[in-house]
């Protein structure tokens, strides 16, 4: 991405200074070529050429500059070129930048590359996010669970007690219409004993329907009741269900396009 004049040593200097995510891939008695391949700006390959790379004439810049990497060269390039790569002759000038009066002297520029630590930090970014949905899609579950068992087991409590009740008040009103049928037969046997049995039993009927039919009627109440809850509970699960998985979905969205972003940026 940059190149230096000098030999191999002020070339990997230079490297250090920009980050160091670059290596040197040529030397020359006029420049040598640093690419942005190796995190050792060491590894030197002094043989090694691309087939097509770029020139550009580079002006005179101050070591300071070189703090800002990336506003320094593209301040310091003019607009590219595409041109084949020449081989350089080897060379152990030790002078690592151009000077004022070499300020047109064409240079080589290879084509950029990501950093290592840049596809790690991306690598690390997808990971977390991957990650923190796992552990949100479980949460859901589980809350889900927790309801659904909640709810069936209210349910199966308040069918329970209904029946229980429903059974104790038959058993009271039988016992009762018995008692008062012995009672009336037994007083009214002396007077009129068959119109007091005929009426008797007539009573006995009437209110025993009258007392199974509302009891019929109030377990049917009980149970539509319990129906009602049963599926109320049933759309608020869904429905809180639908909201968390939408949500979920438009955070992982929005991760990931700002870590693109982010990358893009980098890069």
């Amino acid at each position: 991405m940059v190149v230096s004049k000098g030999a191999a040593s002020d070339c990997a200097a230079v490297c250090n200074q920009l980050q160091g995510c670059y290596r040197v891939t040529g030397l020359g008695n006029t420049s040598c070529v640093v690419d942005l391949i190796s995190d050792d700006p060491n590894d030197t390959v002094n043989s090694f050429y691309k087939p097509v790379m770029f020139t550009a004439a580079v002006k005179y810049f101050e070591p300071r500059d070189l703090i800002d990497p990336l506003n320094t060269i593209s301040q310091l390039l003019s607009p590219l070129m595409d041109t084949p790569c020449e081989p350089l002759v080897n060379s152990s000038t030790s002078n690592a930048l151009v000077s004022p009066a070499e300020a047109n002297v064409p240079v080589i520029v290879t084509s950029v590359e990501p950093c290592t630590s840049t596809i790690v930090l991306v690598v690390v970014i997808l990971v977390v996010v991957v990650v923190v949905v796992v552990v949100i899609l479980v949460v859901v579950v589980v809350v889900v669970v927790v309801v659904v068992v909640v709810v069936v087991a209210t349910a199966a409590a308040v069918v329970v007690e209904e029946i229980v009740v429903v059974v104790a008040v038959a058993v009271i009103v039988a016992v009762v219409a018995a008692v008062v049928e012995v009672v009336v037969i037994v007083v009214a046997s002396a007077v009129v004993v068959v119109v007091v049995i005929v009426a008797t039993a007539a009573v006995v009927v009437v209110v025993s329907v009258a007392v199974i039919v509302a009891i019929v009627v109030a377990v049917v109440v009980v149970k539509v009741v319990v129906v009602v809850i049963v599926v109320a509970s049933a759309v608020v699960i869904v429905v809180v269900v639908v909201v968390v998985v939408v949500v979920v979905v438009v955070v992982v969205v929005v991760v990931v396009v700002v870590v693109l972003v982010v990358v893009v940026a980098v890069v």
